[in-house]
């Protein structure tokens, strides 16, 4: 999702680079369904000023507002939807913490908490999952929770230029059916493998993103003015989510939900329109 925001020199707020009313449309459906699980997978903590990338001055002293920011969003989840089991998969850009922390200052990742032994510099305890009850799943790239024997999900560290490479990629790599974000697009795409009497489907899907596409999030194909604030740039990339739906023998069924950005933000599931709140 990329939760992060950029602080200029002459004004006082924050400029966000995740997508207020997308975010708003996920919320309202989470709040409507109150799934069993809701699964976050990754990149919801940004941290360029943890990347190896040269970063812009405008992302300097905002770690603790994305902290924050995410925090508060799983609060809201959690307040939508009571019951819901809240997973949050690490991904590459969560990964960045740990990564500068290892090569830099070792030594302060063997700090722990008198009297819990819980590791203070780490994502879960900056932003405080367990009074959320949320389960962090660490470990990229290869971290992943599995909804069923046979379909799990990752964050993903393959990314292909056009719309639907990704999945096949995912298709060709993976022996089970992969649910994967990181590229930040909607893709969908299936398999079918037989022997002499038997057949299996399998399917790779990524739901989108909650982040702006406007040109916000820094990329190959975006820019920034002198003052450091991002020239508008249509990135190929789809805001949306997905719901997937588990029978009791363990099959499964995948629906993907397309925010229509460029349209209001309009989203319809379940014969529902869903309009920002915000």
């Amino acid at each position: 999702m990329l939760f992060r925001s950029r602080k200029y020199d002459d004004e006082d707020g924050l400029d966000p680079i995740h997508d207020e009313s997308a975010i708003s449309i996920a919320l309202q459906i989470i709040k409507d369904m109150k799934p069993d699980k809701v699964i976050l997978n990754g990149d919801n903590c940004d941290f360029p000023n943890f990347g190896r990338f040269a970063q812009e001055n405008s992302f300097f002293e905002t770690t603790n507002a994305t902290f924050n920011y995410v925090h508060q969003l799983l609060a809201q989840i959690r307040a939508n939807s009571p019951e819901s089991e809240i997973i949050y998969i690490a991904g590459n850009h969560e990964e960045r913490l740990r990564k500068t922390l290892m090569t830099n200052v070792p030594q302060i990742r063997e700090l722990r908490v008198a009297g819990t032994g819980e590791r203070p510099m780490t994502v879960p305890f900056l932003l405080n999952l367990s009074a959320l009850e949320v389960e962090y799943i660490s470990g990229y790239p290869a971290g992943a929770y599995w909804l069923t024997d046979e379909l799990k999900v990752i964050h993903g560290d393959i990314a292909r230029q056009s719309g639907g490479m990704t999945a096949s990629a995912y298709l060709k790599r993976e022996n089970t059916s992969t649910i994967y974000g990181h590229i930040h697009r909607q893709e969908l795409a299936y398999r079918t493998r037989g022997s002499r009497y038997a057949g299996e489907l399998l399917v790779a899907a990524s739901f989108g993103c909650l982040a702006r596409i406007d040109g916000a999030v820094p990329s190959y194909h975006s820019g920034v003015d002198e003052d450091g604030r991002p020239e508008r740039y249509i990135e190929d990339w789809q805001q949306g989510l997905g719901v997937v739906h588990i029978s009791k023998l363990g099959r499964f069924a995948i629906d993907p939900i397309l925010i229509d950005t460029f349209n209001n933000y309009e989203t319809r599931y379940n014969s529902k329109l869903y309009v920002p709140e915000v």
